[in-house]
Protein backbone atom coordinates (compact mmCIF):
# COMPACT_ATOMS: atom_id res chain seq x y z
CA UNK A 1 0.00 0.00 0.00
CA UNK A 2 1.74 3.24 -1.26
CA UNK A 3 1.22 6.12 0.97
CA UNK A 4 -1.11 8.26 -0.77
CA UNK A 5 -3.47 5.10 -0.61
CA UNK A 6 -3.46 4.88 3.47
CA UNK A 7 -7.34 5.36 4.87
CA UNK A 8 -8.67 8.42 5.77
CA UNK A 9 -8.52 8.09 9.22
CA UNK A 10 -4.68 6.85 9.83
CA UNK A 11 -3.95 10.33 7.85
CA UNK A 12 -6.30 12.31 10.01
CA UNK A 13 -3.89 10.49 13.07
CA UNK A 14 -0.63 10.72 11.31
CA UNK A 15 -1.27 14.43 10.23
CA UNK A 16 -2.15 15.41 14.04
CA UNK A 17 0.85 13.88 14.95
CA UNK A 18 2.85 15.79 12.43
CA UNK A 19 1.05 19.17 12.73
CA UNK A 20 -0.12 19.36 16.38
CA UNK A 21 2.65 20.44 18.78
CA UNK A 22 2.76 19.09 21.72
CA UNK A 23 4.34 22.18 23.25
CA UNK A 24 5.14 25.38 22.37
CA UNK A 25 9.35 26.24 23.03
CA UNK A 26 10.22 29.17 24.29
CA UNK A 27 11.00 31.02 20.93
CA UNK A 28 9.12 28.64 18.00
CA UNK A 29 11.00 26.97 15.31
CA UNK A 30 12.01 28.69 11.77
CA UNK A 31 8.72 27.81 10.02
CA UNK A 32 8.33 30.06 7.28
CA UNK A 33 4.72 28.38 6.89
CA UNK A 34 1.75 26.53 8.21
CA UNK A 35 3.09 22.95 8.66
CA UNK A 36 -0.08 21.38 7.11
CA UNK A 37 0.84 23.66 3.85
CA UNK A 38 3.35 21.05 3.17
CA UNK A 39 1.54 17.59 3.77
CA UNK A 40 -1.40 19.71 1.43
CA UNK A 41 1.69 20.04 -1.64
CA UNK A 42 1.80 15.35 -1.69
CA UNK A 43 -0.86 14.75 -3.46
CA UNK A 44 -4.64 15.37 -4.65
CA UNK A 45 -6.05 13.04 -1.49
CA UNK A 46 -3.49 14.05 1.33
CA UNK A 47 -4.93 17.96 0.02
CA UNK A 48 -8.85 17.22 0.68
CA UNK A 49 -7.58 15.49 4.04
CA UNK A 50 -5.38 17.97 5.26
CA UNK A 51 -7.86 21.24 4.26
CA UNK A 52 -10.35 18.94 6.03
CA UNK A 53 -8.85 19.50 9.17
CA UNK A 54 -8.74 22.71 10.73
CA UNK A 55 -6.87 22.13 13.75
CA UNK A 56 -3.91 21.02 11.67
CA UNK A 57 -3.46 24.88 10.89
CA UNK A 58 -3.70 26.35 14.67
CA UNK A 59 0.16 26.99 14.40
CA UNK A 60 1.54 30.07 11.63
CA UNK A 61 5.13 31.18 11.75
CA UNK A 62 6.23 33.44 9.75
CA UNK A 63 9.78 34.08 8.50
CA UNK A 64 10.28 37.56 6.62
CA UNK A 65 12.85 37.57 4.28
CA UNK A 66 14.72 41.06 2.86
CA UNK A 67 13.39 39.53 -0.83
CA UNK A 68 9.52 39.41 0.24
CA UNK A 69 10.16 43.14 0.37
CA UNK A 70 10.50 43.45 -3.47
CA UNK A 71 6.95 42.08 -4.15
CA UNK A 72 5.69 43.98 -1.15
CA UNK A 73 5.40 40.77 1.39
CA UNK A 74 2.78 39.53 -1.46
CA UNK A 75 3.62 36.14 -1.07
CA UNK A 76 3.04 36.41 2.84
CA UNK A 77 0.01 37.97 2.22
CA UNK A 78 -1.32 35.27 0.05
CA UNK A 79 -0.27 32.50 2.81
CA UNK A 80 -1.65 34.15 5.25
CA UNK A 81 -5.25 34.64 3.55
CA UNK A 82 -4.84 31.02 2.87
CA UNK A 83 -4.20 29.93 6.38
CA UNK A 84 -7.32 32.34 8.04
CA UNK A 85 -9.46 30.34 5.38
CA UNK A 86 -8.29 27.04 6.62
CA UNK A 87 -8.29 27.92 10.36
CA UNK A 88 -11.98 28.53 10.54
CA UNK A 89 -11.90 30.87 13.66
CA UNK A 90 -10.33 28.13 16.17
CA UNK A 91 -7.62 29.57 18.49
CA UNK A 92 -4.02 30.16 17.04
CA UNK A 93 -0.67 30.21 17.76
CA UNK A 94 1.03 32.63 15.53
CA UNK A 95 4.92 33.48 15.30
CA UNK A 96 6.31 36.25 13.12
CA UNK A 97 10.11 36.82 12.87
CA UNK A 98 13.01 38.32 10.62
CA UNK A 99 15.30 35.73 8.87
CA UNK A 100 18.18 36.85 10.66
CA UNK A 101 18.57 38.92 13.82
CA UNK A 102 16.73 41.91 12.29
CA UNK A 103 13.85 42.79 9.21
CA UNK A 104 16.81 45.98 8.79
CA UNK A 105 14.09 48.82 8.53
CA UNK A 106 11.58 47.03 6.52
CA UNK A 107 8.38 46.89 8.25
CA UNK A 108 6.31 43.78 8.75
CA UNK A 109 3.07 46.03 9.12
CA UNK A 110 0.84 44.78 6.28
CA UNK A 111 1.34 41.14 7.78
CA UNK A 112 0.45 42.52 11.29
CA UNK A 113 -2.43 44.32 9.62
CA UNK A 114 -3.85 41.33 8.40
CA UNK A 115 -3.50 39.24 11.42
CA UNK A 116 -5.00 41.77 13.35
CA UNK A 117 -8.43 41.65 11.64
CA UNK A 118 -8.87 38.42 13.58
CA UNK A 119 -6.83 38.67 16.90
CA UNK A 120 -9.92 37.14 18.66
CA UNK A 121 -8.56 34.08 17.79
CA UNK A 122 -5.25 34.73 19.24
CA UNK A 123 -4.01 32.11 21.85
CA UNK A 124 -0.01 32.72 21.45
CA UNK A 125 1.65 35.22 20.08
CA UNK A 126 5.86 34.95 18.93
CA UNK A 127 6.46 37.96 17.63
CA UNK A 128 10.01 39.79 16.81
CA UNK A 129 8.16 43.45 16.01
CA UNK A 130 9.01 46.96 14.75
CA UNK A 131 7.78 50.13 16.96
CA UNK A 132 5.16 51.27 13.91
CA UNK A 133 4.05 47.42 14.52
CA UNK A 134 3.56 47.75 18.24
CA UNK A 135 1.54 51.26 17.43
CA UNK A 136 -0.79 49.35 15.40
CA UNK A 137 -1.33 46.85 17.54
CA UNK A 138 -2.55 49.54 20.44
CA UNK A 139 -4.72 50.93 17.96
CA UNK A 140 -6.45 48.29 16.66
CA UNK A 141 -5.98 45.08 18.80
CA UNK A 142 -6.66 46.37 22.39
CA UNK A 143 -9.90 45.02 23.70
CA UNK A 144 -9.63 42.73 20.58
CA UNK A 145 -7.40 39.76 22.74
CA UNK A 146 -9.83 38.31 24.40
CA UNK A 147 -8.61 34.51 24.41
CA UNK A 148 -4.88 35.51 24.10
CA UNK A 149 -2.92 33.53 27.09
CA UNK A 150 0.90 34.02 26.13
CA UNK A 151 2.81 36.41 24.66
CA UNK A 152 6.58 36.18 23.84
CA UNK A 153 7.86 40.24 22.23
CA UNK A 154 10.75 41.36 20.92
CA UNK A 155 11.27 44.57 19.83
CA UNK A 156 13.54 45.14 16.62
CA UNK A 157 16.03 47.48 17.90
CA UNK A 158 18.53 47.77 15.15
CA UNK A 159 19.10 51.21 14.08
CA UNK A 160 17.31 52.68 16.72
CA UNK A 161 18.41 55.55 19.28
CA UNK A 162 15.87 54.72 21.88
CA UNK A 163 16.20 52.27 24.08
CA UNK A 164 12.80 51.55 24.83
CA UNK A 165 10.06 51.38 22.13
CA UNK A 166 6.13 51.60 22.62
CA UNK A 167 4.07 50.41 25.39
CA UNK A 168 2.42 47.34 24.78
CA UNK A 169 -0.70 48.68 25.60
CA UNK A 170 -2.87 46.15 23.22
CA UNK A 171 -2.41 43.79 26.50
CA UNK A 172 -3.76 45.83 28.78
CA UNK A 173 -7.50 44.39 28.09
CA UNK A 174 -5.99 40.87 27.95
CA UNK A 175 -8.00 38.75 30.58
CA UNK A 176 -6.64 35.95 29.61
CA UNK A 177 -2.80 36.16 29.86
CA UNK A 178 -0.42 33.61 31.34
CA UNK A 179 2.88 34.31 30.32
CA UNK A 180 4.34 37.82 29.22
CA UNK A 181 7.94 37.75 27.93
CA UNK A 182 8.91 41.09 26.58
CA UNK A 183 11.92 42.92 25.38
CA UNK A 184 12.27 46.42 24.75
CA UNK A 185 9.13 47.78 25.45
CA UNK A 186 6.87 49.17 28.79
CA UNK A 187 4.50 47.57 30.33
CA UNK A 188 0.93 49.24 29.58
CA UNK A 189 0.68 51.45 32.77
CA UNK A 190 -3.14 50.18 32.84
CA UNK A 191 -1.24 46.77 33.78
CA UNK A 192 -1.05 48.86 37.61
CA UNK A 193 -4.34 49.31 38.53
CA UNK A 194 -5.90 46.57 36.66
CA UNK A 195 -3.57 43.55 36.67
CA UNK A 196 -4.17 40.50 34.73
CA UNK A 197 -5.97 38.11 37.12
CA UNK A 198 -4.38 34.78 35.37
CA UNK A 199 -0.95 36.12 34.66
CA UNK A 200 1.25 33.50 36.37
CA UNK A 201 4.87 34.62 34.78
CA UNK A 202 6.20 37.61 33.65
CA UNK A 203 9.52 38.15 32.30
CA UNK A 204 11.85 41.32 31.57
CA UNK A 205 14.57 41.08 28.82
CA UNK A 206 15.77 44.50 29.58
CA UNK A 207 12.51 46.03 29.16
CA UNK A 208 10.42 48.87 31.47
CA UNK A 209 8.22 48.60 33.91
CA UNK A 210 7.46 48.79 37.33
CA UNK A 211 7.44 45.38 38.49
CA UNK A 212 7.58 45.89 41.65
CA UNK A 213 4.09 47.40 42.04
CA UNK A 214 2.90 44.40 39.28
CA UNK A 215 4.28 41.46 41.76
CA UNK A 216 2.20 43.03 45.07
CA UNK A 217 -0.93 43.62 42.62
CA UNK A 218 -0.80 40.03 40.71
CA UNK A 219 0.94 37.81 43.83
CA UNK A 220 0.04 34.53 41.72
CA UNK A 221 2.88 35.56 39.45
CA UNK A 222 6.46 34.74 39.16
CA UNK A 223 8.39 37.78 37.93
Amino acid sequence: MSAQSLPVELLHHIFSLVCIPCHRHRRPPAEAVAPALGLGRICRNWRTVVWGMPELWEQLDIVEFKRDHGGGLGNEIDLIREWIQRVQGRLSTISVSPSCRSYWQHSPLPIFKLLTSHSTTWKSLYLHITCDCTLFLKAFARGRVPCLETLYIKRDSVGKIERYGPALDFIADAPSLTVIDYEGHCLPAASITQPWPRLVSLTEQSGFGDIGDLQKSVPTSNT
